[in-house]
């Protein structure tokens, strides 16, 4: 599920050369990073993937998430979790999310440490 911007943080980029197609809005596993393509990277081309900002995120937890909860991106099924193990971190809520909501806004991090953030 793409990953639609909230708030961009800056000019927080990485480059990027994409093995296999990327859309707009994909988010994008790189080694330990998390990031966010904002235009569609070709096989083998070079692009930028956006590593903060605040987007809404498609989401596989069914019930709540408060506001500032911890969350990860389970990249086998493209979708962000509540749950660490086997899963990337991505970020902090920024907004609660109800039950039954599919998507969660989330401010995307790089590691867990608030001194990092």
């Amino acid at each position: 599920m793409p990953a639609k911007l909230i708030k961009d943080s800056g000019a927080d980029t990485i480059d990027y050369t994409a093995v296999t197609a990327i859309s707009a809005e994909d988010v994008v596993v790189a080694g330990d990073m998390i990031g966010v393509a904002r235009r569609a990277i070709a096989v083998g081309a070079l692009g930028a993937l956006h590593l903060s900002g605040t987007y809404d995120f498609g989401i596989a937890t069914a019930g709540t998430v408060s506001t500032g909860a911890d969350v990860y991106w389970d990249d086998t099924n493209d979708l962000v979790v509540t749950t660490a193990s086997g899963n990337k971190y991505l970020g902090k809520t920024v907004a609660a999310k109800a039950s039954g909501d599919i998507l969660i806004r989330t401010r995307l991090t790089q590691s867990e440490d608030p001194n990092d953030a």
